[in-house]
């Protein structure tokens, strides 16, 4: 409970006295439901609400992107010899894959916690005035805003960066892995080089000064 005498329950608050959730729903409501504040569709004796939400999932899939691009564009240059990657450079693409990727709306830095971003330290989009993604007006919108999502306290301010409608997961993913496979193949890893020749044995070197003093 904090100091708002609420209750938060990772992706929602909850009001004791009204015995309610003053937040919607994080995920979409079943078919016909057309109440957004339920929970379970109010069978919470027969239901579970496990979140659905994974944080990692976009910078998973900007790592698997960033760190693939990476490993294409190496194996295209070199002909296809595996011996020549350059694994510390996938290695690098991923991780910037990965992390561009974490900017998103569900991510651990910028997130919101309707979408699965967890309650830690390096979380930015936190407290009574926060940095990070918040809907209003039918959209994700990357600000500095203020307040208890869906409240009347909740602020924002006239300047914002425009986002996705929804969690924009594979968006993000997507476009973070290509950022770090377009590092990656910046460059230039994974040529091999070319092999020096091959240098004549001492027998025919020894040939070669006889015939010559000859």
């Amino acid at each position: 409970m904090d100091r708002t005498g609420l209750s938060f329950y990772r992706a929602r608050y909850y009001d004791s006295r009204l015995q309610r959730f003053v937040s919607e729903d994080p995920l979409a409501p079943p078919s016909g439901e057309i109440n957004s504040f339920a929970y379970v569709a109010n069978a919470p004796a027969d239901r579970v609400d496990p979140t659905g939400e994974l944080w990692f999932v976009a910078p998973a899939i900007g790592g698997v992107v960033g760190g693939g691009i990476d490993l294409g564009i190496q194996l295209w240059r070199n002909g296809g010899n595996f011996g020549c990657v350059s694994w510390s450079s996938v290695g690098t693409s991923a991780v910037i894959g990965a992390l561009t990727s974490s900017l998103g709306p569900s991510g651990p830095f910028l997130g919101r916690l309707r979408y699965g971003a967890p309650r830690w330290f390096g979380n930015l989009n936190m407290g009574t005035s926060r940095f990070g993604w918040s809907f209003d007006q039918g959209r994700n919108w990357l600000m500095r805003h203020g307040g208890i999502p869906k409240t009347v306290g909740h602020w924002h301010p006239p300047w914002r960066l425009p986002g996705p409608r929804e969690s924009g997961v594979l968006g993000f993913g997507i476009g973070g892995g290509l950022l770090g496979g377009a590092a990656g193949a910046a460059g230039g890893a994974g040529s091999c080089a070319p092999a020096p020749p091959p240098e004549p044995s001492g027998a025919d070197g020894g040939s070669m000064a006889g015939r010559k003093g000859d």
